[in-house]
């Protein structure tokens, strides 16, 4: 970890832009399994 001792509360973006390259979304990213088995049964229930 670079910042040991900075609290970041919301969480982190991080963009690129290139004008000649066109990037795809990561979509949603989560660190944590029980979240993301979640977040993947209401994607799945909204198709």
């Amino acid at each position: 970890m670079y910042f040991r001792t900075l609290d970041i509360k919301g969480g982190i973006a991080i963009t690129h832009y290139d004008k000649k390259t066109e990037f795809k979304s990561i979509d949603t990213f989560t660190q944590f399994t029980e979240l993301n088995e979640i977040l993947q049964k209401v994607i799945g229930s909204t198709e």
